[in-house]
C-alpha cells in the first residue's frame, strides 16, 4: 500500500514540474520572438511594434494586453517590457495557480530612429 502511495506522490510531482516548465517554455519563446521582431525592424515605429507583439501573444495563446506593453529607448537601447498572468494547471483539475510573467527584450540601435 505504501508503494502505490509513493508511485502516485511520484506521479503528481513530475506532473506538476512538467506542467509548471511548459508555461516557463512558452514565455521563453515569446520573449525571443519579440526580441527577432525588434531585431528585424529596429526602427519600426512604437504601435508597429506593438502590433506586432500582439500577433506574437496570440500565435502563442498568451493573454497580452496592448496597455501592458511599454516600449522605452534608454540611451541607444530599445526596451520593450511585458506583463501578463496565465493561470497554470500544475495537476490538472486539481491545482491552478495564477502565474505573473515580466518578459522583456531590448535592441541596441546602430542608427538614429526617426521620430
Amino acid at each position: 500500500m505504501t508503494t502505490i502511495i509513493k508511485l502516485v506522490l511520484v506521479f503528481a510531482l513530475i506532473t506538476a514540474t512538467f506542467q509548471g516548465a511548459r508555461p516557463m517554455v512558452t514565455n521563453y519563446q515569446f520573449k525571443d520572438a519579440v526580441e527577432q521582431v525588434l531585431l528585424f525592424t529596429p526602427n519600426a515605429p512604437d504601435a508597429d511594434v506593438i502590433e506586432r507583439i500582439m500577433a506574437l501573444a496570440g500565435d502563442y495563446d498568451l493573454p497580452v494586453a496592448a496597455e501592458d506593453i511599454s516600449i522605452s529607448e534608454h540611451g541607444s537601447d530599445r526596451v520593450v517590457e511585458m506583463t501578463y498572468t496565465k493561470d497554470v494547471e500544475f495537476i490538472p483539475g486539481i491545482i491552478t495557480q495564477p502565474i505573473t510573467f515580466n518578459p522583456s527584450a531590448s535592441v541596441r540601435l546602430l542608427t538614429k530612429r526617426p521620430r
